[in-house]
């Protein structure tokens, strides 16, 4: 192939000088397309050098390799790229490198391609973020589940008893016996638990047995106990202690119903479960939080730990509880007297469980209903403080076997004791057995500080707002307790029922018994089914992936297509072109293309060689009068050209300096009215509440004003700027036209540019570079000068078309907000107004009914004077009975209706007596009234008069009428009655205070007084 083109450039060279273009057909179809007229010499002059000149050249080439492989590498992999632009199957990217566009199109495309590529970037990055920020969400199971699926909560019962009367006297004990009833005792006080020395081995165990044997035991406590799965729902009263276990608790020695084993909760440590079974051996569990129960079927309702098949008190578990009065002692447990229960998970601490209190002779009746928490496999991946949760095997605690969130807060406790106080307390888990336990003050004061510094750095560790401030290292992690990523918790509802004797009895054989002493619990579920929460990735892999896919499709229309064209464009095309064409295929199209371009290129110089040649020798004096003619009439156009734009611009001016007038005008009128907000704003006694539409509206309208007002200061910094922009252009225009004298050395510019042409077109060659004359130099710059004055003249329009916009707007929104303000104003003033008018209304009803009472009050008083004076009459009569002879038989009788009388008659007396206290309780309770009814017609006249002033200063209407107010009380009621001693409430209707008649069997003996 190459030796077939070589002999193609040999015919080229065979090409006699002399063969015209016409004849030479197969020169001229190839390479000469465009011209119209060549000359023949121009032809046979350059067509032998420069193809001679291209052989030689890629002989070399072939022969020494002058391009080297990695220079052809980076040319093809170029070429690919902008191929992949111009031909891919992205969007819009064709037209920046399409040859027919303009410099104008193409930058068009570029902007539109920078805005497509820029909100693309800002919408992945938004999703990246919410992608990393929520990677998981909670929701809840679509399917109920069942109760057997997840374990019955560990039910633990602590009796308010923690020393017996029978084991020993706390108020007796003294030294190292009074301190251990101190440690177990909530009623002591604080002085004796602290001791002088930490407790040595043999003290501890003294401890152990003190807490151990004081507090009751299992039988003692728990007389019987029913668990469906176990007893075939019938109660047991000899087996019941076999389904507790004691362990310690802060409430004392409890009984915790289906708890695991301690030797399966806690780790390798020496714990409580050591003092009540010295033999335990670990214990094996087929159950965890992260795999639930086995499935298999039946299912084994002995599996540790122990759970139900249905709902209901049937299938619960039923306690009956006795508690000896006789061994409470109040120096140990105050007046408290029942048990305390606590509700929680197998595997949580019982520490933090849910607290409730069982009172005696009562029927507690509890319901619980499970609530799960479970994780999605695929979020492992996940760090743990992206998720908030740990799964079971992700980390270790030091003395639970079981990952939660209470047993990792108290891991993180007792390491924290045991570091910084160098002891732990006696109900904690210690490695050791010679480990100490923290007896004295200082221990006491240094746990109390060790347990606010978890707790502080717990909260911090939640609160934490980045990565960085929560660690992510191993040791930071430690330090934080997330909530278990598969969890169960109970919530719980309590009833009480009463209890009596005869339900005990009948229930069982507890005759001996007795009211105060026993109790009974039921733990049962609420419902066979229960709906779970379940955390699961809300953005997976696949649809991140597919998310950014649709974001770069639409926006750019990039695809998987996209990403293969790229790859052959810059990868496979040019290892094509750089190894599959080293057999000359490819050197031979580049040498094709570049006899093209070399021939077309010396063919384009040689005729305009040739143009200039006949254009010099053509031109004559005549030619050169005319164009001086014509570069004078332009010189003078210029000249008119420059004193319009001068003129033009001065008028800018004016009309920029007239808007910069308006916009301060428009200003100080803005810095006026926000001034007047400011004043108003200050009044003394303007009320401020929480929520007003008024003042909401003015405040509205001051911020408005201030915006504007800023906006407006920014815009006469613009206009005078663009004032500064025209004066310093009218000022280049006045030293140009300054410079017009240049113009005189037309004529020797015009000889020397007819020299410099001549001289050229003998030369046989044009010069590259050319000079320009002072004319051309001088109409360039008046050119740019144009060019600047109608771009600061259109600037300058384009600002003051701005400025009146604006006051328009200014105009159109000042009168908006004053129409709200004002309208609001005209609401609250009338609303105000109905208001003072009911509380003025209020007062005249209360100022009536004060002068009601007065006269209730004067008519008891003048009820009571007369009662009074009645009572004296009889109390006399009485006296004077008491002087006539025994013997007469009318004295007992009418002695017995005269104390009758008196009798009545002080009643009556202690009634008006009431009455008046009555009436004059509520006269000082209407004063109190008509107190706050003035303070607040107080109040709302002064925002109505400040609203009338308001209205009066922006409407300039007159001031409104206002309600005035009605007499006060002192006007009303000028002479308060005489307040008689101590009367109170009585009946409003008078009761009938004559005096009855009572007659004897002989008046004449002794007449009554008239």
């Amino acid at each position: 192939m190459f030796e077939y083109h070589k002999n193609k450039i040999n015919e080229i060279n065979s090409i006699p000088n002399n063969l015209s273009v016409e004849e030479n057909l197969y020169f001229r179809d190839f390479y000469l397309k465009d011209f119209k007229y060549i000359s023949p010499d121009v032809v046979n002059l350059n067509k032998n050098k420069v193809i001679n000149k291209d052989v030689e050249k890629v002989v070399i080439n072939e022969k020494l390799g002058a391009k080297s492989m990695l220079e052809k590498w980076i040319s093809e992999v170029m070429k690919g790229l902008k191929q992949f632009f111009y031909q891919g199957s992205l969007h819009g990217v064709k037209y920046i490198f399409e040859p027919t566009f303009g410099n104008k199109e193409k930058a068009t495309w570029v902007i539109i391609m920078f805005i497509s590529i820029f909100i693309c970037a800002v919408v992945i990055i938004q999703l990246f973020c919410k992608w990393t920020s929520t990677p998981f969400v909670n929701v809840i199971d679509s399917v109920p589940t069942p109760i057997w699926a997840v374990p019955f909560p560990t039910v633990v019962i602590c009796p308010h008893l923690h020393v017996k009367m029978s084991f020993a006297n706390v108020s007796e004990l003294e030294g190292l016996q009074e301190f251990f009833a101190a440690m177990v005792c909530p009623r002591m006080t604080k002085d004796n638990k602290y001791w002088s020395t930490r407790l040595d081995d043999m003290q501890f165990h003294m401890l152990s047995d003190f807490v151990v044997q004081g507090a009751p035991s299992c039988p003692e406590v728990v007389k019987a106990c029913n668990w469906p799965a176990l007893h075939d729902t019938k109660w047991e009263m000899d087996k019941c202690c076999e389904l507790f276990q004691p362990i310690f608790t802060n409430y004392g020695l409890c009984f915790a119903f289906n708890s695991l084993p301690l030797n399966a909760m806690t780790n390798d440590t020496l714990a409580w479960h050591k003092t009540f079974n010295v033999d335990a051996k670990p214990a094996a569990l087929n159950w965890g939080l992260d795999i639930g129960y086995p499935k298999v079927f039946p299912p084994d309702l002995t599996m540790k730990p122990l759970r139900v098949m249905a709902s209901g008190e049937t299938n619960g578990l039923g306690v009956e509880l006795f508690l000896n009065n006789t061994e409470h002692q109040y120096a140990c447990e105050g007046k408290s007297l029942g048990f305390t229960i606590l509700i929680s998970s197998p595997t949580d601490h019982v520490y933090t469980s849910t607290v409730l209190r069982l009172p005696m002779d009562k029927m507690t009746t509890i319901e619980v209903t499970p609530l799960t928490y479970k994780t999605d496999f695929s979020l492992r991946a996940l760090s743990p403080y992206r998720r908030q949760c740990f799964f079971q095997n992700e980390k270790r605690l030091q003395y639970y076997e079981f990952y939660t969130d209470s047993n990792c807060k108290h891991d993180l406790l007792v390491q924290e004791a045991r570091k910084k106080c160098n002891c732990v307390l006696f109900n904690w888990p210690r490695k050791f057995i010679r480990e100490p336990v923290c007896t004295t003050k200082d221990d006491f004061d240094c746990i109390s500080g060790v347990e606010a510094k978890v707790e502080e750095q717990l909260i911090y560790a939640y609160y934490a707002e980045s990565e960085d401030e929560r660690g992510t290292s191993e040791a930071q992690e430690s330090q934080s307790c997330h909530p278990s990523c598969n969890d169960v918790i109970y919530a719980s509802q309590v009833f009480y029922s009463d209890l009596t004797k005869e339900m005990v009895n009948g229930s069982h054989k507890w005759g001996h018994l007795r009211i105060g002493e026993v109790t009974q619990i039921n733990v049962h579920f609420y419902d066979d089914m229960f709906l779970g929460q379940h955390r699961h990735a809300q953005y997976d892999d696949y649809y991140f992936i597919g998310a950014i896919g649709g974001l770069l499709s639409l926006f750019l229309g990039f695809s998987i297509i996209s990403v293969a064209e790229l790859i052959f464009f810059v990868l496979l095309k040019p290892a094509y072109a750089c190894y599959l064409g080293a057999y000359g295929l490819e050197d031979l199209r580049v040498l094709n293309d570049r006899l093209n371009a070399k021939v077309v290129e010396q063919v384009n110089d040689t005729q305009e060689l040739v143009m200039l040649n006949n254009f010099a020798h053509e031109s004559n004096e005549y030619q050169f009068k005319k164009c001086l003619q014509d570069r004078m009439s332009d010189i003078a156009s210029w000249r008119w050209v420059l004193d319009d734009l001068n003129k033009r611009l001065s008028e800018a001016a004016e009309a920029l300096q007239y808007e910069h007038n308006a916009l301060r005008v428009v200003v100080s009128r803005l810095q006026k009215e926000i001034d007047e907000h400011s004043r108003d704003a200050s009044k003394p006694g303007v009320l401020k509440p929480l929520s007003d539409s008024v003042e909401e509206a003015i405040l509205q309208e001051f911020d408005f004003l201030r915006e504007e007002k800023k906006k407006f200061e920014r815009m006469i910094v613009a206009l005078e700027k663009q004032s500064a922009a025209i004066e310093k252009t009218k000022k280049k225009i006045a030293e140009d036209l300054i410079l017009k004298e240049q113009a005189l050395c037309i004529e020797e510019a015009c000889a020397k540019i007819t020299s410099g042409v001549q001289s050229k077109v003998e030369g046989g060659r044009r010069k590259k570079k050319k000079r320009t004359s002072p004319i051309t130099r001088w109409e360039n710059r008046c050119l740019a000068l144009k060019t600047a004055g109608l771009r600061a003249l259109s600037n300058a329009i384009v600002t003051r078309q701005q400025v009146r916009g604006a006051r328009v707007h200014l105009s159109i929104t000042a009168q908006a907000y004053a129409a709200r303000v004002d309208a609001a104003l005209r609401r609250r003033l009338n609303s105000n107004k109905v208001k003072l008018q009911d509380i003025y209304w209020q007062k005249e009803e209360a100022t009536r009914d004060y002068k009601a009472l007065l006269d209730e009050m004067t008519t008891t008083e003048q009820n009571l004077l007369e009662t009074m004076e009645q009572e004296r009459v009889v109390e006399t009569r009485l006296a004077d009975r008491s002087k006539r002879p025994p013997g007469e038989h009318t004295r007992d009788e009418v002695d017995k209706k005269l104390k009758e009388e008196l009798a009545r008659l002080r009643n009556f007396s202690k009634q008006l007596r009431t009455n008046h206290e009555r009436i004059m309780e509520l006269q000082h309770h209407l004063t109190d009234s008509m107190t706050r009814i003035d303070c607040c017609a107080e109040d709302i006249l002064c925002v109505v008069r400040l609203d009338d002033e308001r209205i009066v200063s922006r409407l300039g209407e007159g001031p409104t009428e206002i309600p005035r107010p009605p007499p006060s009380l002192a006007e009303a009621c000028p002479a308060s009655p005489k307040s008689s001693p101590t009367p109170e409430q009585s009946p409003r209707t008078r009761p009938d205070t004559s005096l009855q008649s009572i007659m004897e069997e002989n008046e004449d003996d002794y007449p009554f007084d008239s």
